[in-house]
C-alpha cells in the first residue's frame, strides 16, 4: 500500500511541476527570468572565442554616398498608335520599373475604364497584417560590396536614388557609385516601338534589361547581387477567379530542356511560417533557368536571360549561369488571405570576379504581358500557361487537366474569331455543334438504348425476383440477357464519357484565355467569368456569393431535364433510391457550377439543348430504330417485338434470336415483303385504307 502511495505521489508531483514550469512563466512573468535565445548564445561564443580581425571598411571611414534627385520617367505615353503595346515607368529609387501599362484596349480593367497596370503595387496591402513595410519594385538590386558601405549611412541600393545618366524615347540608362569610388553599377532599360503592332510578336511586351557591374580600382574585386524579380501583379476579380497569384519557373536541365515549376502563394505563405519556425528553409532552386517570375490569370511577369545559361565560361565543366538561387518571396499575405497573397521571387547571383578596370555585364529581358500562346511560345515559356487541377474528395490525387485539349481549344476560339470574325460566344457554340455533330450517330445508339431499357425494365424486373438471394447467379444471368437483347450499358454514358475532355479543356482554356477575358454576349460581359445579371442584396452564407448568376441555374436545369428523359421508370427499392441520389447530386453540382466562366455554362446549355432537339428529330424522322426485340430470360427461342407506337408485340420464331438486325436490315427486309406480296394482300391493304379514310367526291 505504502508504495502504491508512493508512486502515486510521485506521479503527481511530476505532472504538477510539468504543468506548473509551462503554464507559470505566462501566468506570473514577472517571477521568471527569459531564456537567452540559442542564436544569441551562439553569437556571443563566437565574438569571445573567434574575435574575427577587423576589415577595412571597419578601420577606414567610409565616406558619404552620393545623392541624386527624386524622378520618374515614362516611356511609350504615344501609346498603341504610336507603335508602343506598353507604357512603362521608371523611377530612380533603386533605379527600377515603378510600374508597367498596356496599351492595348483589349486589355483594359474590367470596368473597362483605364489600362490594365501588370506591374505596380496599389498601396492596399501597406500596413495590413502580412505585408512587408515596404512593397519593392521589378529589377531593385543589391549590390553586396556597395551595400555593404550604405549600411554604415543607414542606406541601400533599393531605396537611394539612382542617377540618370542617358535617357531617350525609347530607353533610360540609371547609375550608382560606390561611396569609396571602386565599384559603380548600371542599369539600362529599353522597350520596343513595333512599325505593326502583332499578337505574335512577344518583342512589344519585352523590355531590355542591362544590369552592368563595373570594377573602378586597381584591385580585383569580388561581389553578389541580388535582383528583385517581377511584383505587384494585380489579382482581378479576387471573389471568383480559380487562378491566383503564383510563381512560375522553366528550369534547364543538362540537354536543354524546359522542366516547369508552378508553386501557389498560399504555399509560400506555408513554408514561410514553417522556416520562421525553424523546421524546413522554404523551397528554392538551384538550377539554370530559362525563365521565372510571377503570373496570374491572364497576365504574367517574367525575368528571362538573353545568354544561354549552359555556357561554360570560367572552363571549370560546370554551366556559369547568372544566377546561383532563386528564392519567392512573401511580399503580403498571411493564413487570413492565403490566396490572395502578394509574392515575387528573389534571385541571387553566382559570386562576380571582377578584375581591375573590368566589368560583368548580365543581359536580360523583362516580359510583361498577357499569356498568349503565340507571345509565349517564341520565348520559350509555353508552360506558364498552366490549366491546373480538379481537386478531387479525400485521399484521392487532383485531377490535372489535360493541355493538349485546352491548347487546341484555345487555338480553335482565336482562329474562328480572327479568320472569320465569329464572336466569341459563337465560336464556342461552334466547338459544341461540331463535338455533338461528331458524335451524332453513338447519340443514335444511346436514344435506342434508353428506349430499349424501358421496355427491359419488366423482364429485368423478373431477373431481380427470381435471383433475389443469389447474386452470383443474377450477375450471370444479366449478362446473359443483356448479351442476347443486344444491350450495352455503357452506351448510355459513352456520349457523356465522350464530352469529358472537350469539357475540362474548355474549362481549362477558359481560365487561361485572354481573349475571352472581356468577350461578350447579351447580359454576359465577361466570357471567362460569371455572368453576373445584378447584384445580390445580400451575401449569401458560407459561400459569399454577392452576384446573381443565371446560367448556373438554367445548365442545372437542362441537367435535371435530361436525367429525368433518359433515365428509364425504377423498377426496384435500389434503383429509386439511386435515382433520387443523381437528383439530390444535381443540386450538389449546381453550387459547384454557380461560379464556373459564363463560357462554359454557354457550352453546356448549347449542348442540352442540342440533345433535346436531336432525340425530337429522330423519334421524327428515325421512329425504326426505336423497333426492339426483347428476347425473355426463361425462353430465349422467343422473340418479341415491340414498337414506339404502343404495340403490345408479336411472339414469332428465330432460329438464332441474339442476331438482332440492324434498322437497315430490317428495312430491306420490309421492302421484301411489299415487293412479294400478292395482289390480294394489296388489294386488301388498299381496302382498309378506304375504309378508314373515304375517298370524297
Amino acid at each position: 500500500m505504502d508504495n502504491r502511495r508512493f508512486f502515486l505521489y510521485l506521479a503527481l508531483s511530476i505532472g504538477f511541476y510539468l504543468i506548473w514550469i509551462n503554464v507559470a512563466p505566462r501566468l506570473f512573468p514577472g517571477m521568471f527570468k527569459p531564456p537567452v535565445p540559442e542564436q544569441v548564445a551562439a553569437d556571443d561564443d563566437a565574438l569571445n572565442d573567434n574575435k574575427p580581425k577587423a576589415t577595412i571598411q571597419d578601420e577606414v571611414e567610409i565616406p558619404e554616398p552620393a545623392n541624386f534627385p527624386t524622378k520618374t520617367v515614362e516611356l511609350g505615353t504615344e501609346g498603341y498608335d504610336a507603335g508602343y503595346l506598353i507604357t512603362a515607368a521608371f523611377t530612380t529609387k533603386g533605379g527600377s520599373i515603378a510600374w508597367v501599362d498596356l496599351n492595348d484596349q483589349r486589355y483594359t480593367t474590367l470596368d473597362r475604364k483605364a489600362k490594365f497596370r501588370v506591374l505596380g503595387h496599389e498601396v492596399d496591402w501597406l500596413g495590413q497584417p502580412g505585408a512587408l513595410m515596404r512593397l519593392p519594385n521589378t529589377c531593385e538590386t543589391s549590390v553586396k560590396a556597395i551595400d555593404d558601405q550604405l549600411r554604415h549611412h543607414k542606406q541601400n541600393l533599393r531605396e537611394v536614388d539612382w542617377e540618370i545618366v542617358d535617357q531617350g524615347p525609347e530607353h533610360i540608362q540609371f547609375r550608382y557609385p560606390a561611396p569609396d569610388g571602386t565599384l559603380e553599377v548600371i542599369k539600362s532599360y529599353h522597350i520596343h516601338k513595333m512599325e505593326n503592332p502583332a499578337d505574335s510578336n512577344p518583342a512589344a511586351y519585352l523590355i531590355d534589361f542591362d544590369l552592368k557591374i563595373r570594377n573602378l580600382s586597381e584591385q580585383a574585386l569580388q561581389t553578389t547581387y541580388v535582383l528583385q524579380g517581377p511584383s505587384g501583379l494585380p489579382l482581378e476579380n479576387g471573389d471568383s477567379t480559380r487562378v491566383y497569384r503564383e510563381i512560375k519557373l522553366g528550369t534547364l536541365n543538362e540537354s536543354g530542356d524546359v522542366t516547369p515549376i508552378h508553386m501557389r502563394a498560399a504555399d509560400v505563405i506555408e513554408q514561410t511560417k514553417r522556416a520562421a519556425k525553424g523546421v524546413k528553409p522554404v523551397d528554392t532552386w538551384r538550377e539554370p533557368i530559362k525563365y521565372a517570375g510571377v503570373d496570374v490569370q491572364y497576365f504574367a511577369g517574367l525575368i528571362l536571360p538573353r545568354e544561354d545559361q549552359h555556357v561554360d565560361v570560367d572552363g571549370d565543366g560546370e554551366p556559369d549561369s547568372y544566377f546561383e538561387v532563386v528564392s519567392p518571396l512573401l511580399l503580403a499575405g498571411d493564413d487570413g488571405a492565403k490566396l490572395k497573397a502578394d509574392v515575387s521571387i528573389l534571385l541571387n547571383s553566382a559570386p562576380l570576379e571582377l578584375a581591375p578596370q573590368a566589368e560583368v555585364v548580365h543581359k536580360l529581358n523583362v516580359f510583361a504581358g498577357p499569356k498568349r500562346p503565340d507571345l509565349l511560345n517564341p520565348i520559350n515559356a509555353r508552360d506558364v500557361i498552366y490549366f491546373g487541377e480538379i481537386p478531387l474528395v479525400g485521399w484521392l490525387p487532383p485531377f490535372s487537366l489535360n493541355p493538349v485539349v485546352a491548347r487546341f481549344i484555345m487555338w480553335f476560339l482565336t482562329y474562328m474569331h480572327e479568320s472569320f470574325a465569329i464572336p466569341y460566344a459563337f465560336c464556342i457554340m461552334a466547338i459544341t455543334v461540331m463535338v455533338r455533330g461528331l458524335m451524332f450517330p453513338i447519340s443514335v445508339k444511346q436514344v435506342a438504348q434508353a428506349e430499349k431499357m424501358k421496355l427491359l425494365q419488366p423482364e429485368l424486373k423478373k431477373l431481380q425476383d427470381k435471383y433475389k438471394d443469389k447474386p452470383e447467379e443474377y450477375a450471370r444471368a444479366m449478362g446473359d440477357f443483356q448479351r442476347k437483347n443486344n444491350y450495352n450499358p455503357i452506351m448510355g454514358c459513352l456520349p457523356m464519357l465522350l464530352q469529358i475532355p472537350i469539357f475540362f479543356g474548355l474549362y481549362g482554356a477558359l481560365g487561361q484565355a485572354v481573349d475571352l477575358r472581356l468577350a461578350q454576349f447579351l447580359w454576359i460581359d465577361n466570357l471567362a467569368g460569371q455572368d453576373s445579371l445584378f447584384d445580390l442584396p445580400f451575401t449569401v452564407p458560407w459561400f459569399g456569393w454577392t452576384k446573381f448568376n443565371l446560367l448556373p441555374i438554367v445548365t442545372v436545369a437542362l441537367f435535371i431535364t435530361q436525367q429525368k428523359l433518359m433515365t428509364p421508370p425504377a423498377t426496384s427499392e435500389d434503383q429509386e433510391m439511386m435515382q433520387k441520389v443523381s437528383k439530390y447530386m444535381m443540386v450538389v453540382i449546381g453550387f459547384m457550377f454557380y461560379t464556373v466562366p459564363a463560357g462554359l455554362c454557354l457550352y453546356i446549355i448549347v449542348s442540352s439543348v442540342w440533345g433535346f432537339t436531336e432525340r425530337f428529330l429522330i423519334r421524327r424522322f428515325w421512329p425504326h430504330i426505336f423497333d426492339q426485340q426483347i428476347v425473355a430470360h426463361d425462353a430465349p427461342a422467343i422473340v418479341t417485338t415491340a414498337t414506339n407506337s404502343g404495340s403490345k408485340g408479336t411472339a414469332t420464331a428465330t432460329a438464332n434470336p441474339s442476331e438482332n438486325p440492324s434498322w437497315f436490315q430490317r428495312l430491306l427486309a420490309a421492302a421484301d415483303e411489299a415487293r412479294n406480296a400478292t395482289p390480294n394482300q394489296a388489294s386488301g391493304r388498299g381496302e382498309s385504307n378506304r375504309k378508314k379514310k373515304p375517298k370524297k367526291y
